[in-house]
């Protein structure tokens, strides 16, 4: 799965060809789901920071995966205590909300579920997607336990899947069955949702040129918009990121629609105009949030902490980028890598 790639012929002519890689759930089909990741123990001896009254930017969310230097979904899972770590720590510090990918792989979907209840962060479970039909249904039965064990009050959302549609996993009748299959499964107060790069939405893709059944199928449409892959100069990527969502919410104007995924990148290879570099992440996220403010869309940034794993050779697995590793706003250690005014706006 790890080698599937973008065609940029396909979707918009200045487009780089990419791995989808950024998202946990895309290793699925790779890895056992047996894998002996300890992941519903806690860390020993873990003492977290007690949280800020208020984040960072309490008007959005970002993005979370869980896996910290030397854990990987091949090797070492992060335990609960790692999770409890990060929602007490730098996640608190960060945003009023956060996004996840899976439910099953190294049992995030019981650890994250464990660590923020009783919080005040808000969730949008995510659940995988892929082509993989016993995988998906291992999804549907772990969401099931999830919600017959009983989902805390501030989970805000399910999103099921993440760019499925793109990557050609399953054909939008499928994905629709599968949203309307989770309806039946969680409580009807729930939102669901899906997420697919904004020229999905719009019928840029030509596989696509009807979502109709899938726009009537969801509650709100969840949108990644990343300019970096999509070759912008740093300074022209908050207005050709709004020009994008534009397009959306003007062929859907009866929709709530919200900002899956956008972030830059702090380091990795340069593609056409787009640089990475931890300057154009200061400079991109503060324009963007900025801007976010202004019109009051609703966003989760990508991502929250950098994820070592995403950039290392595994057997069997094509080498990734090196930028996939580098999109956070903390670094793998939980240390900020942006200054601290990068969420201060003039409005």
């Amino acid at each position: 799965m790890l080698s599937l790639l973008r065609e940029a012929a396909d979707v918009k002519p200045r487009f780089l060809v990419r791995p989808n890689f950024r998202d946990l759930g895309t290793l699925l089909v790779l890895v056992s789901l047996s894998i002996a990741c300890g992941g519903g123990q806690p860390a020993s001896n873990q003492t977290t920071s007690p949280p800020p009254a208020v984040p960072l930017f309490a008007s959005g969310g970002v993005n979370y995966g869980p896996f910290r230097d030397g854990q990987s979904p091949f090797t070492v899972c992060p335990t609960l205590g790692d999770i409890v770590s990060d929602v007490q720590g730098v996640l608190a510090q960060i945003a009023a909300e956060i996004r996840t990918y899976d439910v099953v792989n190294c049992q995030i979907g019981q650890n994250i579920i464990a660590a923020v209840t009783g919080s005040p962060l808000k969730l949008a479970l995510g659940m995988w997607i892929g082509s993989d039909a016993a995988a998906n249904e291992s999804q549907m039965a772990e969401l099931q336990t999830l919600v017959t064990t009983g989902l805390p009050s501030n989970v805000t959302s399910v999103v099921v899947g993440s760019e499925a549609l793109l990557r050609g996993d399953v054909s939008l009748v499928q994905l629709v069955a599968y949203i309307n299959q989770v309806r039946t499964i969680v409580p009807s107060k729930v939102p669901v949702t899906t997420a697919e790069p904004w020229y999905i939405w719009v019928g840029m893709d030509g596989r696509y040129p009807d979502l109709t059944s899938l726009v009537q199928a969801v509650d709100f449409l969840f949108v990644n918009i990343h300019p970096y892959w999509e070759l912008t100069c740093a300074d022209q990527a908050t207005t050709s990121l709004f020009n994008e969502l534009g397009a959306v919410t003007s062929m859907y104007p009866s929709v709530a629609v919200k900002i899956s995924e956008t972030g830059w990148p702090s380091d990795g290879e340069t593609q056409g105009c787009a640089v990475p570099s931890l300057s154009n992440e200061q400079q991109f996220v503060q324009s963007f949030y900025c801007e976010a403010q202004k019109t009051g869309v609703d966003f989760y940034l990508f991502e929250a902490t950098d994820e070592e794993w995403k950039s290392l050779p595994y057997p069997g697995v094509p080498a990734p980028l090196q930028e996939e590793s580098h999109w956070g706003l903390y670094d793998s250690s939980r240390n900020p890598k942006l200054e601290a005014t990068v969420f201060s706006c003039s409005l």
